[in-house]
């Protein structure tokens, strides 16, 4: 299938959520351009986009891609839209102060907490994309490791393009990874 329709097809939980466009970590930017795309051509409600990625180096041309989306989204929809330049491989994650609609998290060693930063904050429908997934063992590891510690398997998906958890009923939060106590002792 390809990208774009997956894409849209996807999104339509989303679609009537509030809520922007979160990307951490960015790298190629394939998503969001994807998303940007379909909201251009009208298949999907256009919303903002709050792009964090570091752009010091890595990726070849991502700082310009990350600016034209913003770009776009300001002038074309007339939605505020912001890109942060942020080490987001080095465990720095931005304070999140919103609801996004659709997540896109890509930044290697940060993905778990990421995923964990975010997952909470969604709204039934809202998604959480890995364009990294099938590509790189360790997102693919980290991804593994929060769906199973959390029982969620049932949100979540794997295509050919990438994977993607799609939130189920808020009143699911996360496991409290805390200590495991099966009964206290009786020490009278």
């Amino acid at each position: 299938m390809k990208r774009s329709i997956l894409i849209e097809t996807i999104t339509q939980s989303a679609n009537n959520l509030k809520g922007p466009v979160l990307d951490l970590g960015f790298n190629n930017g394939r998503l969001s351009t994807s998303l940007l795309s379909s909201m251009i051509n009208g298949k999907i409600t256009p919303r903002p986009f709050y792009i964090y990625g570091d752009f010091s180096k890595e990726v070849k041309n991502s700082l310009g891609k990350a600016t034209d989306i913003i770009n776009e989204s300001k002038n074309r929809f007339k939605l505020e839209s912001k890109l942060t330049s942020i080490d987001l491989y080095r465990g720095s994650l931005p304070s999140i102060n919103f609801v996004p609609s659709i997540a896109i998290v890509d930044c290697g060693s940060n993905t778990y907490n990421s995923i964990v930063s975010i997952y909470n904050k969604l709204l039934e429908g809202a998604l959480i994309m890995f364009p990294s997934y099938n590509n790189d063992q360790f997102i693919h590891d980290q991804v593994d490791k929060f769906v199973s510690s959390n029982l969620i398997e049932k949100e979540f998906v794997v295509t050919d393009e990438f994977s993607y958890i799609k939130r189920g009923p808020v009143s699911k939060k996360l496991i409290n990874k805390g200590i495991d106590r099966e009964r206290s002792l009786n020490l009278t």
